[in-house]
């Protein structure tokens, strides 16, 4: 180009192989980029302009008319056009504008000059040229983040323009796609899916939030009491310390579990009442976007397991029609603070604290059929359900729990509460036996006795060995009724049973 009298350059190496240093030697100058005449050149074109854009006194592509296929400058000159009409041309070209140019044109963002090369100066498709891309690049910069309360990376925000309102939600393989198309266009053209995925769930972990907290952060209490009362108020149930007190601890507890994931909580709220008493719906109001009533099979164990995630109120409705064994399940079920699995195509064995909690329904008052696993049911008889007044106060509600954990308050009932409140209310919901009226009887006036003394003199057992599953049966009718078995053995060496003081 000297002999044509025309200062000119290149790109060492070819189409795509311009770097960051070579901009700053021509800052402050006059560019014109004549591009070759096929799709490398034009995009290297594009390339070259968009990173001298704002270095540089002035640029310009000029696109030479009569250009043949794949030709350049020369083939142009070469023809027999000369240097004055090449002149006039790049005189008369239009002042680069990136915003002018459509995204997929702009192929030389300014993150690809940082990235790691091989050995012929290519971009390496690799997981750190990928993170370096969505980190710098502003088209993917903040896009994505990790919901700590589902466990899943999210779509921030839209990845290109949309008519309707954006809601955050989990990324979907046509998201990583559609940003792998990109990164290939621009220059990584040989990154895999694998490779995507892996960085956009880097990318994603290190905006990490939680949106349950969030909301429960932004709530200001008015400082009108509601924890004692809204069981009553919204739920219709009697006005009694019981419910006052289990009232107040449960929505403590749904607190504490936000913002100390498998802290323990190890109790249930039964709501009682007729079928279509609006109790789901009032359960619905209390876990908001995060509540649900299609709990899986227990016996599914990973499938509940995923299920919990993104759950803060989760209702076993109907829980009169469970069986001994499932109760027996759900007793250790509810009382588990961590969720330890593998994820189905997962490489990693996840630990995922609880941030949830349990609340029962059936429309029985007899319904528990096990002493120990009962005692962490707060059974809750309820009457009329105030659903628009539970839904305007939810907040409030909510609010003042969030006072009253920041402030100390203990969401579990100490010995003294639970003796003289809960398990009264427990033992009502009891499927009694029908062996415990005739020993309750029989018991009358005496202070010891043993299993097989019961068995003979008060059920008629003829046999003289007593089978097992039968001396646990009466054994169990007996704790209830306020026997323990004794240290001292009685004729023959057969435990004895005392009476309680």
């Amino acid at each position: 180009m000297a002999e044509y009298g025309f200062a000119a350059t290149c790109s060492p190496g070819g189409a795509g192989k311009w770097r960051a240093d070579y901009s700053s030697s021509l800052r402050g100058a006059d560019v014109v980029i004549l591009p070759d005449n096929d799709a490398p050149g034009k995009d290297h074109a594009n390339r070259v302009a968009k990173a001298l854009h704002g270095k540089a006194k002035r640029v310009r592509i000029l696109t030479l008319p009569d250009l043949p296929a794949k030709g350049d400058v020369f083939d142009w000159l070469e023809a027999g056009h000369g240097a004055q009409e090449l002149a006039a041309l790049a005189e008369a070209a239009p002042d680069y504008d990136a915003a002018d140019v459509e995204p997929k044109e702009i192929l030389s963002p300014d993150w690809l000059e940082m990235c790691l090369r091989d050995d012929r100066g290519q971009p390496i498709p690799n997981v750190a040229n990928v993170l370096l891309a969505l980190r710098a690049d502003p088209a993917y910069s903040g896009k994505f983040a990790y919901n700590q309360m589902v466990c899943l990376p999210y779509l921030a925000q839209p990845l290109g323009p949309q008519a309707e309102p954006f809601t955050p939600r989990p990324i979907t393989d046509e998201d990583v796609t559609h940003v792998q198309e990109r990164l290939q266009i621009a220059g990584l053209r040989r990154v895999s899916s694998e490779i995507m995925h892996q960085a956009v769930r880097c990318v994603a972990a290190e905006r990490a939030y939680h949106p349950v907290r969030d909301y429960l952060n932004g709530l200001q209490w008015d400082k009108i009491p509601r924890l004692d009362t809204w069981l009553t108020d919204y739920l219709g149930a009697e006005m009694t310390e019981y419910h006052a007190g289990i009232g107040r601890m449960f929505l403590i507890a749904m607190v504490a579990r936000i913002f100390k994931p498998g802290c323990k909580a190890d109790y249930m709220m039964v709501l009682e009442g007729e079928q279509g008493a609006k109790k789901s719906t009032a359960c619905a109001i209390l876990g908001g976007e995060w509540y649900s009533d299609g709990m899986p099979d227990l016996k599914t164990g990973k499938d509940v397991q995923m299920h919990l995630r993104g759950k803060w109120l989760l209702e076993i409705a109907e829980l009169s029609a469970l069986g001994k064994a499932e109760n027996e399940m759900l007793k250790h079920f509810i009382t588990r603070t961590t969720e330890r699995f593998r994820p189905p195509f997962g490489r990693c064995e996840v630990i995922e604290p609880r941030q949830c909690l349990f609340v029962g329904t059936t429309n029985k008052s007899v319904y528990l059929s096990d002493e120990t696993g009962g005692r962490r049911y707060w059974p809750v008889k309820i009457g009329e359900i105030s659903i628009d007044d539970l839904a305007a106060d939810r907040d409030q509600i909510l609010a003042e729990a969030v006072h009253a954990f920041r402030h100390g308050a203990q969401w579990w009932p100490d010995a003294s509460f639970e003796k003289l409140f809960i398990k009264p209310e427990q033992e009502a919901r009891f499927e009694q036996d029908e062996w415990e009226g005739l020993i309750s009887n029989h018991l009358i006036g005496r202070n010891k006795v043993t299993i097989q003394q019961v068995a003979h003199d008060c059920l008629f057992f003829e046999n003289k060995k007593i089978g097992t599953a039968d001396q646990r049966r009466i054994a169990k009718i007996m704790e209830r009724l306020g026997w323990k078995r004794g240290t001292v053995r009685g004729t023959g060496g057969v435990r004895l049973w005392e009476k309680m003081v």
